[in-house]
């Protein structure tokens, strides 16, 4: 085959082996000869330097540079046939995932200072978990509450503002020292919660698989006085899990870690499941994770779903925000589910068939025979430990129980926080009660007083 050449200027990539080439002229041309291989073309350069001689490169040397991932994550510049020519290109090329959170790009970093601003001017400090230095610190924190609020950098600084006020509201600050149990009864009841941490991802996620239908729904509801008490021990396991979890996560990998894989176990789930006191439940333990918790999530894979699980979700997701929603997969039922996992998850996955494919019944019982202790039992064994270190009862007396739920009733159970920037809620509640098929019972959702 005769060699043809071709004056280039900013070549880029569409798919692998194809290269785009540009029609405006440049001072210094460079040559690309074509070269038949098994019937595909491969480029060789032609240095005008060296009389024309072709450097005889494969192509995978000449075109490795085509897709780099810098050290934070994200995409670098088109390196191809020198940095600089590719640089202003604007078709960037696909990178490997490489599981960081990326680097805040200009804006961001501006409604980031705008943020601090805020803090100052209304003098509020973030608090120690929120600011874990492991974790990212304050930097970290500031730029999960802008990208959970693209739409501007008020609705950041309100959705951080109303964080910080109910942290304040709830004492979650000081939640991992006291208890809100007020016997062993509910204490086992919390730790009966089939939740474990089962390994980390590809790039270094813990992964918490989580059976959803199994959970002590009959015992909670009869046993608990109010909600608000076994919402907070939620909150105390997500309080424990950034000292726990993602600390650890992240001195493993050596980069922070801030975002967990979720696997939400769906076997023997029926409609029955969904009382309207289980929704409710439900529901605003969605909202204040999704709230006060941003970017929390870096993937979800939900299996063993029965196909009635179409009309749940299509309830369920209409309180997930739509970042949260494009992160959650659905991976049917069947053998090759753990297969497929795996192939996800990577060699760190401590995940088992067994644990995949077990019976309703087997729900939790193959997990601790594995080894596995529930979340929920090590965030509750920790606080213990740390009561006992106090000299400090397990159990809260009766008076100082009272005390708490007076603090907790300041608060508006109506008053929930800006969950999304879509703001569905503004709609009627007829219209909402269409769109979630007329099965879900909605809540009054306003928005939250401004602060002092």
């Amino acid at each position: 085959m005769k060699s043809s050449s071709l004056s280039i200027k900013q070549p880029t990539t569409r798919a692998a082996g194809t290269v785009v080439v540009s029609d405006e002229k440049e001072e210094e041309e460079e040559e690309l000869v074509t070269t038949p291989t098994r019937g595909k073309r491969f480029f060789h350069r032609r240095s005008s330097e060296d009389g024309g001689e072709n450097t005889k490169s494969s192509f995978r040397d000449r075109f490795t540079s085509l897709s780099r991932t810098s050290e934070d994550g994200n995409e670098s510049e088109y390196s191809g046939f020198g940095s600089e020519r590719g640089k202003h290109h604007h078709h960037r090329p696909k990178t490997k995932e490489s599981g960081k959170y990326a680097e805040p790009n200009e804006e961001e970093r501006k409604r980031m200072e705008y943020l601090k601003e805020q803090l100052v001017k209304h003098e509020m400090i973030l608090p120690k978990t929120m600011t874990i230095p492991e974790l990212g610190g304050e930097e970290r924190t500031l730029l999960r509450f802008v990208r959970a609020r693209t739409k501007g950098k008020e609705l950041a600084w309100e959705m951080l503002r109303n964080t910080l006020k109910w942290r304040k509201k709830w004492h979650v600050d000081e939640c991992l020292e006291r208890s809100f149990l007020e016997n062993e009864k509910l204490y086992d009841i919390v730790c009966s919660q089939n939740s474990f941490y089962v390994g980390h991802g590809k790039f270094g996620h813990p992964i918490y698989f989580d059976n959803v239908t199994n959970m002590p729904w009959k015992q909670i509801l009869s046993e608990f006085d109010d909600v608000d008490t076994f919402l907070r021990t939620q909150i105390q396991t997500m309080e424990w899990q950034q000292e726990f979890v993602f600390k650890p996560a992240s001195e493993r990998v050596g980069y922070p870690i801030t975002q967990v894989i979720n696997i939400w176990n769906l076997r023997g789930m029926t409609l029955g499941l969904f009382t309207s006191e289980i929704k409710a439940v439900t529901k605003k333990a969605m909202q204040l994770s999704q709230d006060n918790y941003p970017e929390s999530l870096y993937q979800s894979y939900i299996i063993n779903a029965p196909t009635i699980f179409t009309v749940i979700w299509s309830i369920i997701k209409l309180f997930l925000d739509v970042k949260t929603r494009n992160k959650v997969h659905i991976m049917g039922h069947g053998k090759h589910v753990f297969d497929q996992l795996q192939k996800k998850l990577g060699p760190n996955s401590l995940l088992t068939a067994e644990m995949v494919q077990s019976k309703f019944k087997d729900i939790g019982v193959v997990e601790r025979k594995l080894g596995f202790e529930s979340a929920h039992k090590k965030s509750q064994d920790y606080i213990r430990k740390k009561l006992r270190e106090k000299n400090q009862p397990f159990y809260p007396s009766h008076s100082v129980l009272e005390k708490r739920k007076e603090e907790l009733e300041q608060f508006d159970e109506e008053e929930f926080f800006d969950a999304s920037d879509e703001h569905w809620w503004t709609k009627s509640e007829k219209e909402i009660k269409e769109k979630c098929f007329s099965c879900f019972s909605c809540f009054t959702k306003k928005r939250v007083n401004e602060l002092p």
